[in-house]
């Protein structure tokens, strides 16, 4: 969390500037989770990507904050609900309760400290007992730009991240490398799997709307839309 809300309550947010042209419609909301133990970089991570800032000077965060932004995925609006949760011990009751209900999570381990490391696995851990089993994850390699002090490799990170299934990043909040990437990934993958078979049948809905309503209006000459079609991109795979 960064000094201007450490001293509020447990929980805080802040939303930034829309990045994507308004439509007149809200953005599917989708909720993503950070993880780890505290110190690893978490906060810097949500800084960078929320507001392309760096504040090497960073209190551990208190309890859970959160930010916001608005995307572009695939050409579909997105509003990223970004969690950030403390990673000391005595807040892991109040952080676990937000596992709840997360499509996207980031396990994140410091390169220079073997004990963030080491720690992935009990996250792993909490995250299977109390989250869906269904949520995207990716594991994530912070401060990759300090390799003086670099104890963790990237093939031990990598090996970690293929025997638990997650997608594997080495990252840096400080010079910003695949931040975005990180991230964008994680909201690529639930558009995928959460967003896309609710939009697509949304959208065919939509659009038949509008052709019933040019009908009316005698402008064009519309067929009855298939029911079959309407609801083919949720429920048939």
């Amino acid at each position: 969390m960064d000094n201007h809300s450490k001293n509020s309550s447990w929980i805080s947010g802040t939303s930034t500037t829309t990045s994507t042209p308004s439509t007149g419609k809200r953005a599917p909301t989708v909720k993503l989770l950070m993880i780890g133990n505290s110190g690893v970089g978490k906060s810097c991570l949500l800084l960078r990507f929320a507001d392309d800032e760096f504040k090497p000077s960073f209190l551990p965060t208190i309890g859970i904050d959160f930010r916001v932004r608005e995307v572009a995925v695939e050409g579909a609006r997105l509003r990223l609900q970004i969690w950030d949760t403390a990673g000391q011990e005595r807040f892991r009751t109040i952080t676990k309760a937000y596992y709840r209900g997360a499509q996207g999570v980031a396990l994140v381990y410091d390169v220079t400290d073997a004990k963030s490391f080491q720690a992935i696995s009990g996250w792993a851990q909490s995250l299977d007992q109390h989250a869906s089993r269904q949520v995207c994850k990716v594991l994530v390699a912070n401060k990759c730009d300090r390799a003086d002090r670099r104890v963790i490799s990237t093939e031990e990170g990598q090996k970690l991240a293929a025997d638990n299934g997650f997608h594997y990043f080495e990252t840096s909040a400080k010079t910003g490398i695949a931040v975005e990437d990180m991230f964008m990934k994680l909201a690529k993958e639930v558009k995928h799997r959460d967003i896309d078979p609710i939009f697509g049948a949304t959208q065919q809905l939509e659009d038949d709307d509008l052709d019933a309503k040019k009908k009316k209006d005698g402008i064009i000459k519309l067929e009855p839309p298939s029911k079959k079609n309407i609801f083919q991109t949720c429920c048939s795979s």
